[in-house]
């Protein structure tokens, strides 16, 4: 885990990368993705630009995220990316209490933007030995989730 966009030196190291011949897959919580960054990426275009969404509403993500104001920033970026014809990819993390608004997060990703979505069960722990249990869905409830 981890936001790539926060490293000062993010766009010399990707653009290496692009330039050395790497097919690059960017993931993001597309809270901090700037017009510099939409920039670079039209230049050297990423095979996929993959955001996380934490939420289809302002609530949803201040729960799951903390930070306030979150939801409105990374639609706007979204609508940026889009916008500038990126390779773009929604997805999410299936968790309590999450799971919950992944079908809104679905009709989102598909009917307002445009692309396709996906959620993802797989929950590291932290680099401090974070147990993540306690928001851990049950394999049953992941399978409910996908047949809906």
């Amino acid at each position: 885990g981890g936001e790539p966009l926060l490293h000062p030196e993010f766009a010399e190291i990707y653009t290496h990368a692009f330039k050395k011949g790497l097919i690059l897959t960017v993931f993001t919580n597309g809270r901090i993705v700037s017009d510099e960054h939409i920039e670079l990426f039209q230049k050297y275009p990423p095979f996929a630009l993959e955001i996380t969404l934490y939420g289809a509403s302002e609530d949803m993500y201040q729960k799951v995220t903390g930070t306030k104001g979150s939801f409105q920033i990374v639609r706007d970026n979204i609508r940026k990316i889009k916008a500038a014809n990126l390779n773009l990819k929604l997805k999410s993390v299936a968790f309590h209490p999450l799971a919950e608004d992944m079908l809104a997060m679905k009709k989102y990703a598909e009917e307002e933007v445009g692309v396709m979505f996906r959620f993802d069960t797989k929950i590291d722990p932290g680099i401090y030995g974070d147990n993540f249990d306690h928001i851990r869905m049950a394999p049953e409830e992941t399978i409910a989730l996908e047949e809906r």
